[in-house]
């Protein structure tokens, strides 16, 4: 019993200690909306994850991922987080993403 408290605890916390940001930026840069408004716009991207709740932090890194693979190959360069959503069964992001110089 004590192994599976234990175990419990040990997933509960790498869980909570996700950072949310996504390992892999795919080469664009998260910047801030100020930063963003002097760049050439390219649009707005989602990305979407099946995680939620205690996994919430994962789904984001997962799915801001996704947002920043879709931007990079439409030609951005940044991106800036407009929404980020945590709902039963998923988590997602918008971005609004752009190609500074």
């Amino acid at each position: 019993m004590r192994r599976v408290s234990v175990l419990l605890c040990s997933l509960f916390l790498t869980a909570c200690a996700t950072s949310g940001e996504p390992q892999d930026t795919h080469g664009v840069i998260i910047t801030t909306n100020v930063e963003i408004a002097k760049c050439e716009p390219i649009g707005k991207f989602f990305g979407h994850s099946s995680a939620y709740g205690v996994f919430a932090g994962s789904g984001f890194a997962a799915a801001k991922e996704s947002a920043m693979k879709q931007a990079a190959a439409n030609g951005a360069t940044h991106i800036t987080w407009e929404e980020e959503t945590v709902r039963y069964g998923s988590t997602s992001v918008t971005g609004i993403a752009g190609k500074c110089s």
